[in-house]
């Protein structure tokens, strides 16, 4: 996804928003650091996803809102044409790598319908190798976004503004209320795995998209409301609750992250976010931080004989980022440049 969006509170409305590209670095950099350190530090990969969860849902909201409002409706063959070139091709050259590392018993064995699950984003439901585990996220995105553009071509805006919010509200209650009643398995991962208990992540990103767009009254009241508390502090408590929060308040865990999510993405549309965020090598990990996720798992989750060499500090770090960013300039920069013609002309956002 581009963070090409223009700040939508920023009343200068600059074409680009540094500070986006810098929270993807940040989200990549917390699951590369979760996966690399295993159970010590596991939690903060689980934070690193629900950024850019927030992220999805926000900066997609935005494109088809200004869609919309140039043009009175939603192209949705446009928009799942530019998904296919966003995410295809990088996915597509995983997959193959992985499935000949597999052939050559590199790798642990994945079930051939594992991988068809993967392909047709199913993997949060069908599967359990580690290799393609890391894909439950992908596939989560790409159900939500089976739903979410169709009803945006569907509803007023406005009216999706609180229709987003209360099945927001109405998912978190669930949620918690089947971990409270234990109508599943805790540890089978269903609460985190499955769109009927995560779509809320995503969904509350859309509502702030939303919300700068049709309650900008309320945006400001808002801002004037947190912008005195520090962001350091945000983020203290929102590394804290990841510590501790799942043992502490399992119903309400993702919950709370979603909102200390939800506050700093605010902070960094509104310009109020650390200025760590603009900066260039963070800013870089962003951009390439699709592949960079899709390479990682190999070299830091899965644990298989014969790899040990590339599994070790600072190999597993530097290998995935390597090809990363060859995936990212060779695969997805050209397929990005086809994308960039199917997109609708945009103007600047303003409040």
């Amino acid at each position: 996804m581009d963070s090409t969006l223009g700040a939508p509170v920023v009343r200068s409305s600059p074409h680009n928003i540094p500070q986006l590209d810098g929270l993807r670095g940040v989200a990549i950099s917390l699951v590369l650091i979760g996966h690399a350190t295993e159970s010590s530090l596991k939690w903060v990969a689980q934070l690193g996803v629900i950024l850019f969860f927030v992220l999805s849902g926000f900066l997609i909201t935005t494109l088809i809102t200004r869609e919309k409002q140039r043009t009175g409706t939603v192209s949705l063959s446009h928009f799942y044409w530019r998904r296919v070139l966003r995410l295809a091709p990088a996915l597509a050259l995983f997959m193959a790598t992985i499935y000949c590392l597999e052939r050559k018993s590199w790798i642990p064995h994945i079930p051939r319908y594992e991988f068809l699950a993967c392909l047709l984003y199913m993997r949060n439901f069908v599967g359990k190798s580690d290799s393609v585990a890391h894909l439950w996220s992908l596939s989560l995105e790409e159900q939500f976004y089976i739903v979410w553009p169709p009803l945006m071509r569907l509803f007023d805006l406005t009216r999706l503004l609180w229709i987003s919010f209360c099945v927001t509200v109405a998912l978190s209650l669930w949620r918690g209320i089947a971990m409270s009643l234990h109508l599943f398995d805790y540890n089978m991962g269903i609460y985190y795995l499955r769109p009927y208990f995560r779509f809320d992540s995503i969904l509350i990103g859309c509502c702030l998209a939303l919300c700068i767009t049709h309650k900008p009254v309320l945006i400001d009241k808002i801002l004037a409301a947190i912008k005195s508390i520090p962001i350091g502090i945000v983020w203290l408590l929102v590394f804290g609750w990841t510590l501790v929060g799942e043992s502490v308040a399992p119903p309400v865990y993702v919950t709370v992250q979603m909102i200390g999510a939800i506050w700093i993405l605010f902070r960094a549309v509104t310009g109020n976010a650390f200025h760590i965020l603009t900066l260039q090598p963070l800013r870089f990990l962003g951009k390439v931080s699709y592949s960079l996720y899709l390479w990682q798992q190999i070299f830091l989750f899965v644990k298989y004989p014969g790899w040990e060499p590339l599994q070790a500090f600072p190999a597993n770090l530097v290998a995935p980022l390597v090809i990363a960013i060859v995936s990212h300039f060779v695969v997805e920069r050209p397929f990005l440049r086809l994308k960039d013609a199917w997109k609708p002309e945009m103007k600047p956002l303003s409040v």
